[in-house]
């Protein structure tokens, strides 16, 4: 890797999400019964206030978080998501250079 031609680290994989809706009660039956991930946890968490927040397994490293806190649908659902790397390090610096860092992004 070199500063004028940086090579970023692989991403392996998505390793989790959290989306916010308006609906919880569809999106457990999308998440459960349509594609068969198990609710493993249901608690409160203060995101703008206190909301439920539901997590649905896909497997031992891989998770859903679902939070009823959608005010306007017009509104972006995806608050988060996470990526796994086999250097995160590298990968962190990789995303602090200034070509690489998009605005708004907290690295």
């Amino acid at each position: 890797m070199t500063a004028a031609n940086p090579t970023r680290p692989l991403v392996t994989k998505v390793a989790r999400f959290l989306m916010l809706t308006d609906k919880i009660e569809e999106a457990r039956g999308f998440y459960s019964g349509v594609l068969g991930h198990d609710e493993v946890s249901r608690r409160q968490r203060a995101v703008s206030g206190p909301a439920e927040l539901s997590v649905f397994k896909v497997n031992a490293e891989q998770h859903i978080e679902v939070i009823p806190a959608l005010r306007n649908p017009a509104n972006d659902r995806l608050i988060h998501i996470g990526f796994a790397t086999a250097d995160s390090r590298k990968l962190r610096h990789y995303l602090a250079l200034p070509a690489t860092t998009p605005r708004g992004v907290n690295t």
